[in-house]
C-alpha cells in the first residue's frame, strides 16, 4: 500500500519536547482535509494527554489523489504494520532486515504472546507515517532513516502521544529525539510505536541496531 505525500505541520515544543502540534493531511478524500491536533503534558519523566481530536475541512484548492488510506484496511490482531518510506538508504534496509529476521523470527514476546508478522506498508512523509501508526487499531510502527529534520517530527509526535501517551518516539537507538534548535537533523533516523506488543518490539529493535556496527557507523553513532 502507498499514502499520498500531502501534510502541513505545526508544532510547538518546550524544554526540548514536543508538547503541541496541528498536521494537516490529504486523504482519499479529494475534497476533504482531516486535521489531527494535540496537546500533551510532560512531567516526571511521564506524559500526559490535554488534549486529542481531528475535524473534516473542505479544501479550497482540492488535489486528486490516488492513494489507499491505510487507516481504513483491516487490521489483524496477528500482523504488526510496519510503515516506512522506499528510500533506498542503507540504514532503513538494516533496520528492517533486523525487524523482520531478529525480532519478529523469535518466538515470543513477554508474557508468552506470539511475535506478529509484519506487513510493510509504503508511506510518504513523517505526518502520514505517525498518522498511519495511530490509526492503527492493533498497535504498529513507522521506521525512518536519517534525512528527516526537527520541523518534520514534531507536530506529529506531539498529536500521536495527545491521542496515546504510551507511544513511544526515538531515534533508531532508542533515544529520545532532540529539539534544542541546535540539533534540527534527525541524524540517527526515527522510530515510532503505538500499542502494547508494538512498544515492545520497538524496544527490541532498538536493542538490536545499537549492535549493528554497520549501522553505528553509517550514522556516527557511539553511544553503545
Amino acid at each position: 500500500g502507498r499514502i499520498h505525500n500531502v501534510q502541513c505541520l505545526i508544532g510547538i515544543t518546550v524544554n526540548g519536547l514536543p508538547v503541541g502540534g496541528a498536521v494537516g493531511i490529504m486523504l482519499v478524500h479529494e475534497r476533504q482535509i482531516e486535521v489531527l491536533y494535540g496537546l500533551v503534558s510532560h512531567s516526571g519523566g511521564s506524559c500526559r494527554s490535554v488534549l486529542s481530536g481531528a475535524k473534516i475541512f473542505d479544501a479550497i484548492n482540492p488535489l486528486s489523489v490516488d492513494a489507499a488510506d491505510s487507516s481504513r484496511q483491516d487490521d489483524r490482531e496477528d500482523e504488526l504494520l510496519v510503515f516506512s518510506g522506499d528510500s533506498k538508504k542503507p540504514a532503513l534496509g538494516i533496520a528492517l532486515h533486523h525487524l523482520e529476521n531478529r525480532v519478529l523470527a523469535r518466538e515470543s514476546l513477554e508474557g508468552g504472546r506470539p511475535c506478529p508478522r509484519m506487513r510493510h506498508m509504503v508511506t510518504g512523509g513523517c505526518g502520514n507515517k505517525f498518522y498511519s501508526v495511530q490509526r492503527s487499531r492493533t498497535g504498529a510502527m513507522s521506521i525512518g532513516p536519517p534525512g528527516s529534520c526537527s520541523w518534520d517530527t514534531a507536530a506529529p509526535a506531539a498529536v500521536l502521544l495527545a491521542a496515546d501517551p504510551d507511544a513511544r518516539v526515538t531515534d533508531l537507538f532508542g533515544r529520545p529525539l532532540v529539539y534544542d534548535g541546535v540539533r534540527l537533523s534527525n541524524g540517527c533516523g526515527v522510530l515510532v510505536s503505538s500499542g502494547a506488543a508494538a512498544n515492545e518490539v520497538h524496544a527490541r529493535l532498538a536493542e538490536e541496531l545499537r549492535g549493528d556496527e554497520e549501522l553505528c557507523e553509517l550514522v556516527g553513532f557511539c553511544g553503545r
